[in-house]
């Protein structure tokens, strides 16, 4: 479960923040905790063990700044996110290494961005959970090859074995999304990162396997592969 904090003196920024966090890791089925606080002592009294902060940058009794600073003496692998009204962003970043900021009033497009940004660099691209009908797998989204929807099943193929999911293909995609998975037909998620090379209406992966491209999907998986590539340079 991933713990978040948005800490501002201005509760409306504050609840604002906590509805974009939900709406994201609900949209990414990432199980989450989100706490909220309007004083920055208040937060220090009560818990340092999250994983991405939310700080308003001028607040009182104790600005941003100090409160990260603080923050940064018992947690020095959380994801801190600077909020503020000004662009004063990188006078104060490297003092606490800061992950980015995010001016007001807050744009969800690029609040969203941000906070994709954020979780893949804790996750530092390692294990997610996900659920089985044996139980919960915990896996590097790399170790993936692809994802099929058959009889009924949602079965998840790795290069040493198969596991079947509870659930269903638009539910993992949701969840895999942002390791590099994407529809090449209406029955398969495959990870981009295993592509070997796209012929005709097949694609082959790197370890010598093949999965179907379906004609109607075919144009744009291959703009969305072909994007990624350049993303890849």
């Amino acid at each position: 479960m991933m713990k978040f904090i948005s800490c501002d003196d201005e509760e409306e920024f504050t609840e604002q923040i906590k509805r974009l966090i939900a709406d994201f890791c609900e949209n990414h089925y990432i199980e989450y905790n989100i706490e909220t606080y309007n004083n920055g002592y208040v937060l220090l009294k009560n818990r340092l063990d999250f994983d991405i902060a939310f700080i308003d940058i001028h607040m009182v009794p104790i600005n941003g700044v100090n409160l990260a600073k603080e923050i940064r003496k018992h947690n020095k692998d959380c994801k801190i996110v600077f909020v503020t009204n000004f662009d004063d962003y990188h006078n104060h970043a490297f003092e606490v290494h800061a992950f980015g900021y995010i001016t007001k009033p807050i744009d969800k497009e690029k609040f969203n961005k941000l906070l994709h940004d954020a979780v893949i660099v804790y996750n530092n691209r390692n294990e997610i959970s996900i659920k089985l009908s044996s139980g919960l797998l915990n896996i590097d989204p790399d170790n993936i090859l692809y994802i099929e929807y058959i009889e009924r099943k949602t079965q998840i193929h790795t290069s040493s074995e198969i596991y079947t999911s509870t659930l269903c293909l638009r539910q993992l995609y949701y969840k895999l999304k942002m390791y590099d998975f994407a529809y090449c037909h209406k029955s398969f998620l495959i990870n981009l990162n295993q592509i070997r090379f796209i012929k005709g209406f097949e694609i082959e992966l790197k370890n010598s396997g093949h999965i179907p491209l379906a004609q109607k999907k075919a144009a744009q998986f291959k703009r969305d592969y072909f994007k990624f590539l350049h993303q890849e340079d």
